[in-house]
């Protein structure tokens, strides 16, 4: 996970002996980013996946297109080794819906 500029900067801050007090208040909003911009890298990697499915399929349908047989061995042997943590993945970022999160923050 990425985390902003201005996150670092109030984090080496902290360490530097700023009050951790006056950081409480800006929490809610880090997580609301948090949360969005984790939301945002899910939903890229679920279409990534769903794209590459949809590729391997294609080529399995069409062997004499250069390289198919290859790639749909290659890849369909990466998909299966990833499915379970695709899964994983679905499940925790519902857990996360689910959990009492102001909507605002699940956009």
């Amino acid at each position: 996970l990425f985390r902003s500029k201005q996150w670092y900067q109030r984090r080496v801050a902290i360490t530097a002996g700023e009050n951790f007090i006056d950081e409480i208040p800006s929490v809610q909003q880090a997580a609301k980013i948090a949360l969005t911009e984790l939301k945002s890298d899910v939903a890229e990697l679920q279409s990534g996946y769903r794209l590459l499915k949809k590729e391997v399929e294609h080529m399995a349908k069409n062997p004499q297109l250069k390289g198919a047989p290859n790639f749909v061995q290659i890849f369909n042997g990466f998909l299966k080794g990833i499915d379970a943590t695709m899964d994983e993945v679905e499940q925790l970022m519902n857990e996360i819906k689910k959990k009492k999160v102001p909507t605002a923050t699940l956009r």
